[in-house]
Formats: structure tokens, sequence, C-alpha cells
């Protein structure tokens, strides 16, 4: 299929990605209230303010560990990665791909297209000149600075420099490559050329590399180089990964200009968050850096998830099969044409498997899940996890990472339920006392409304919040479902890559007669089923986790499971915060 053949793919622009939540971002915003000026109540609205405030934390560390698990996975899958940096603010050029009829051009048919010998070596021209181009703009005084010209290639618009002064090395060279891809492409494709200009040149801000390097074996990667064009348009996420790339240039400019004269001290997180060390006096300032470095999260995130699922999509369910796949590789690769290769699958165990435990007695809820692979001596291989490619052994280390933010937050949401459980009855009283409380602190007429517009306005944001426990059940919801799937991934690569051979197992062999779902690929012990374990762990008066939302699996959603013994069914997370805030 030719590259002119096009899927019609809908895409938004920069600005409308700032409105739209991303579907994988379930990430919570702080609360804040308002100050009465009544010591009594804003004792207590402090104190909800920081505990519902904790609860945003522990959420946004659960969503943050699952980023990092996400860029763990990017190398490990084959996808793109991101290497993001603080560089002088300058003009960003980019590129597009789309057809005549101005729609993104089908994945075959870019991948057809980069077949091509000359059109490759074209594509990475353009893409190293405009590299090289960058980091030209970036030494340029202010003033200096590029733009699209008549025939849809750079013009040069040097600062107080006469208009037919000729333009530098840089612009020239790829204007040059440009027009050579353009014509290799024909006219069925289009190249589209865009200038987000420097609103601050010199500033420091947002800068994004997308790096892109070849497999090398199973868990092993050459040297990274630069995305190019094809590159990004050859995969499903292309689109969205260049309209994230526009939006975070937008934002990035904007974000340079407003930190002018500031002294600024910038981080950036394994899970690619960027923010900011240092304190900014002004509050005004602060909200309006705050505010673009939430549209440059934002499209970082975005980023990330593009980048990362451009080879497969990055699920934790997909991080532990490639967790696995080495170990599995490795037996594959010592015994398969030996005299051992009928006894491959009876070397390795391996169980994936998640653990709940409802709080009892003060104890509060634990999660726990474990990869759980036991190689036998036969096998010839390092023990697990030292046999893994560092790759994939940072992979398993960042699905660690979330296992111990999910446990963490769990740990604390009884003692936060509770607390403000109690204080939330303290507080549905404020509005009808507000009055009389004004009128014991000699509060104007003036200062009396606005304490009670405060007070109002507190009880109303209080009573909303309860979509932070839900946003909290979803997004553990979310993480357990993923885990837990990863029991029939892992069954299925188990059986792809060394499957059973029936016909080859004795009868003395003690686990010669074990199927792939005997052999314990489950998420639950021996001999029990889904529905078993969670009646071990229910009181008979309860169902463990209720008071958090989380609901056992039915019976008919086992029977539907492809796998039943290896699948195990994931949580189940309902309203269960609605208790807390019954009367609010």
């Amino acid at each position: 299929m030719g590259c002119g053949a096009s899927k019609s793919i809908s895409t938004v622009g920069p600005q409308e990605l700032e409105s739209q939540r991303d579907a994988e971002d379930y990430s919570l915003e702080p609360v804040t209230l308002q100050i009465t000026n009544i010591d009594e109540f804003d004792a207590v609205f402090t104190r909800l303010c920081a505990l519902l405030n904790r609860l945003v934390e522990l959420n946004n560390g659960v969503h943050c560990a699952v980023a990092e698990a996400k860029a763990a996975f990017a190398p490990v899958s084959g996808g793109f990665q991101l290497d993001v940096d603080f560089v002088p603010s300058a003009d960003t050029v980019l590129l597009s791909m789309r057809t005549q009829r101005g729609q993104v051009p089908d994945v075959d048919g870019v991948q057809q297209l980069a077949q091509s010998a000359s059109v490759k070596q074209a594509d990475a021209d353009v893409e190293e000149a405009r590299r090289t181009l960058h980091a030209f703009l970036r030494e340029q005084a202010a003033g200096q600075s590029v733009r699209i010209g008549r025939d849809g290639l750079l013009a040069w618009t040097p600062q107080a420099s006469p208009a037919d002064v000729p333009p530098p090395e840089q612009v020239k060279h790829f204007n040059e490559c440009l027009s050579k891809l353009r014509s290799l492409l024909g006219n069925q494709t289009v190249v589209i050329i865009t200038v987000v200009p420097a609103v601050a040149a010199g500033i420091p801000t947002v800068g994004v590399t997308i790096q892109k390097a070849a497999m090398q074996g199973v868990g092993f990667r050459t040297a990274t180089k630069p995305a190019s064009l094809l590159d990004i348009y050859s995969t499903q996420q292309g689109a969205s990964i260049k309209a994230a790339e526009a939006f975070l240039a937008d934002r990035a400019q904007k974000l340079a200009h407003r930190t002018k004269g500031l002294d600024m001290e910038w981080e950036v997180t394994t899970s690619y968050t960027v923010m900011h060390a240092n304190e900014i006096e002004n509050e005004d300032i602060q909200d309006q850096v705050d505010q673009l470095l939430k549209g440059v999260n934002l499209a970082l995130f975005r980023l990330l998830n593009g980048c990362a699922s451009s080879a497969r999509a990055a699920s934790l369910t997909n991080a532990v099969v490639e967790i696995v796949r080495p170990v599995l590789e490795a037996i594959k690769a010592k015994h398969a044409n030996t005299h051992l290769s009928h006894r491959m699958r009876q070397m390795v165990s391996v169980r994936p498997e998640v653990e709940f435990q409802n709080e009892e007695e003060g104890v509060p809820p634990s999660f726990d899940f474990q990869v759980n692979i036991q190689l036998k001596p036969e096998a010839q291989v390092p023990t697990f996890p030292n046999c893994l490619p560092d790759l994939n052994l940072a992979l398993l280390h960042a699905v660690e990472g979330v296992k111990q933010s999910i446990a963490d937050a769990l740990n604390e949401l009884p003692a936060i339920s509770v607390e403000t459980d109690d204080l939330l009855e303290r507080a549905k009283e404020f509005y009808e006392l507000c009055p009389d409380a004004a009128a014991q602190m000699g509060f104007s007429m003036m200062d009396a409304v606005r304490c009670s517009k405060a007070t109002g306005y507190n009880l109303k944001t209080l009573y909303e919040t309860q979509d932070l426990f839900l946003g909290f059940g979803e997004n553990i919801k979310r993480v357990a479902d993923e885990l837990a799937d990863s029991s029939r991934a892992v069954a299925e690569l188990l059986e792809a890559t060394l499957p059973t051979r029936l016909e080859q197992v004795t009868e003395g062999d003690d686990e010669g007669a074990e199927t792939p779902m005997s052999r314990g690929l489950s998420l639950v012990s021996a001999g029990q089923t889904p529905r078993d374990q969670w009646n071990n762990l229910s009181s008979g008066e309860h169902i463990p986790g209720a008071e958090f939302g989380i609901q056992p699996p039915s019976e008919q959603a086992i029977k539907n499971k492809d796998v039943p013994e290896a699948g195990g069914d994931a949580f189940d997370v309902g309203s269960g915060a609605d208790q807390v805030y019954a009367s609010a």
C-alpha cells in the first residue's frame, strides 16, 4: 500500500491537547481551601486540606511509579526513548507528515517508503540537519531567527541586517536536505514545517530529543540516535507523538518567557516530570509558572506514553512479560538443540502473584506482587534475577517500585479515611455557626460576608473531594488489573517459547504430567480458585477490602477467563469512599 492511501485518523493541535485529559493520566489535582479568619474553622480546614493532599500525593506517587515503569519498558521493548534536558530557548523547527488530503499517512505506507535506501538516508539527513540547526540557533543573539518562506522552506531573518544577507550554512543545509526528501517522497506525501518562535531567546527551558535504538538480542541494545520523521510515522503512535512534541515546544517557549529574569533551578524526575527546586516569592508569578509547568508535564507524559508504546503497548502486563522473556529465551538458547530439549519446560517455574490483605485488628491493608521465577540447576542459567540483562533488571526494579508505591499508599489510607471522616463531621456544621462566630470575632459586615463565602466554598470543595478517594481507587484497580493479567500473558509466553510436548514426557518424570495450568501460573495457591483465595481472606462478615471499594471477582467473571487458573481476577474498585462522605 502506497503512502498516499491513508486511514482517517483524527488529530488534535497543541492548543486542544491541553484541555484533553490523557486516558492514561490518573494523577489528581491538589486541594486548595480558603481562609475564614475564624481560628476553629481554619484549624479544621487546614488539617482536612493536609489529609486530602496527602492522599493526592500517595495517588500521584503510584501514577509516577507507573510512568517510571513505562520509561523502563521502552528500551526493553524497542520503543522510542526520551532525552529531556534544559537548553537555551530558541526557535524550534518541527516536522510533520500529511497526505495531500490532510490526513495522517497510514503506517504501512510509511514503512514501505522507508524501505528505500535513498529515502531512508534523506530522512536521516533531514533529522541530523534539524538538530544541527537547533544547536546553531541556541547560540544566536535575540532577534536572529528563522521563519517559513514562500517556497515552503526556512528563511533567515537576522536582526538589523540587510534583507539580502545570505542565510547561515546551517539553514541552507537544512533546506537542501528537506528539498531532497520532499522530492523523493513525491506528491502524495507532504512534509510540513512549523516554526515555534522563541519569545525569550537564551533563557533556559525544556528541550526533548526522541531517541531510537535497535535491539541486539533480548535485553541488549545498540547506541541510540535521534528518531527521524519516518521512524516516528512508521508507528501507530506517530501522530500523537508529533502533537505532543508541538504542544511541548509551545509551552516550553512560554515557560522561558515567564521565567525570564528569575533565578530558576530545574529538575527532571525519572518519570519525566519537570519541577523547580526554588521558591518564587511572588505568588502570582508562582501560580503562572506552575500552570505552565502543568502544560509542560502533560506534554511530557503524552510523549512518554506514545514513545514507550511505539513498539508494543506499554502496560504493566507487558512489562512483566519482558521481565520473564529473557529467562525463557536463555533456557531455549542453551537446550533447544540438545538431548534435554524435551525437559526445557520443566526447568523453570513462573508464578506471577498479586496478594492483597485487608485491614484487620488495626493492621493496615497490604499489597504485594512477585514475579516468582524458580530455575532448576539443570537449566544451567544463573538464578533469578541475576540472570536478567541490565535493561530487564531495571524494568523489574521499576515494577517493584510500582508495587511499593501501592503498598505505601494502602498503609496510610485507613488513618486518612478515619480522620477525614471525623473532621468532616465537625466541618459540616460550620456554615450554620458562621454568623455567630463572625459576630463573636467582631467582624464587620463585609468581613462576615467574606467569612461566610469562604466557609461555603470550603464545604462545597470538601464535598466534591470524594472524587479523590474514587480516583485513588480507580488508580489502584488499574494497576492491580494489569499486574494480575500478567499471569495470563506469561502463560502464553511460556507456551510460545517453551511449548509443551506431551508426547515426549515419560511416566517417570515427577513433573511430566503437569499442564501449563497445573504448573501454577496463577494468582492463587495450589488447589484454590480465585474465589477460594478471597474467601480465605474474609472474616465471614465482610468482603476483604470492601471499605476501600475493592470487591472480589464474580463467579461469572472467573468462568469467562480464557485461562482460569492462569488469570485470576483483579480488583474491582467501586465507590467505597461514599461512607466517608455520607455525612458531608
